[in-house]
């Protein structure tokens, strides 16, 4: 089979010194073509990775597990940083192992500041890679919703908060 592709190649630069390209000529194009087509199986493999709608983080809880204490709100993104303990001034989350999370939120209605805020107990589950389901206390009862992750590492948590359907 090798042969043969010699043998095409060779047939194809004689047509071409043929028609009177310079074997330099010939070279040249074959090195284009070549590069060419390489370019283009590598931009075909790139866009379809970038095209892909699963997130891929996080793959893993470990990350989750620990404390995490609001840094920012980005549109509709909250933006938490691992904590050594929840702030008595902001909102936060402790993740644990078991299932167990404790939510840090208003202790009442009011949203107006001074803001007042007390620690829930609740739990959470993994519903997929990028989504908790979390249920818990508040000031008023009982409430539910689920944490889509955008992105997760061991510093930082950035996440949508979404009803469950």
């Amino acid at each position: 089979q090798i042969e043969m592709e010699g043998d095409i190649r060779r047939s194809s630069a004689l047509s071409a010194l043929s028609r009177g390209e310079s074997q330099h000529e010939v070279l040249k194009r074959e090195t284009v073509m070549k590069t060419s087509i390489s370019l283009i199986f590598v931009s075909a493999a790139l866009f379809i990775a970038a095209c892909s709608e699963e997130p891929t983080q996080p793959t893993s809880t470990a990350p989750l597990i620990g404390t995490w204490v609001e840094l920012r709100r980005e549109a509709d993104a909250t933006v938490m940083r691992r904590a050594p303990g929840l702030d008595a001034e902001r909102p936060g989350f402790v993740f644990n192992l078991e299932g167990k999370f404790q939510e840090r939120m208003n202790s009442g209605w009011c949203g107006t500041p001074p803001i007042v805020y007390a620690n829930y107990a609740g739990e959470w589950t993994q519903l997929t890679d990028s989504t908790i389901h979390i249920d818990v206390d508040y000031w008023g009862g009982r409430t539910h919703y689920n944490m889509r992750i955008i992105s997760l590492d061991f510093s930082e948590l950035r996440f949508v908060h979404e009803l469950p359907q």
